[in-house]
């Protein structure tokens, strides 16, 4: 089972621009996948278990390009390893709840 479909099945004439260009360019990089519970990924990725600082950073290091990290944990690990070069603050305001009434 692919987790992320390719990029033509989901970037249709309704979508943004930019989420259109942003899965262009996602859906073909080479990824690595930290996770203790999932045995399955799509394709361009790698699951690895434990985060490597050190091999995180060669890894990015080798790749040419830039390399984007996600999720609170991870990406508090990385940062405390000290491997981050740039912090890209990105809100996404959701409203949550029934309200009072």
């Amino acid at each position: 089972m692919s987790r992320h479909p390719a990029p033509d099945s989901i970037c249709s004439a309704a979508a943004p621009y930019t989420e259109t260009e942003f899965q262009r360019a996602w859906a073909p990089a080479q990824k690595v996948v930290y996770s203790r519970t999932i045995d399955e990924v799509g394709p361009n990725a790698r699951i690895e278990r434990e985060f490597d600082p050190a091999s995180a950073r060669a890894l990015a290091d080798a790749s040419g390009a830039d390399v984007a990290i996600g999720g609170a944990d991870l990406g508090g690990q990385a940062l405390r390893a000290g491997i981050v070069d740039v912090l890209t603050l990105v809100l996404f305001p959701v409203i949550i709840g029934a309200g009072s009434g």
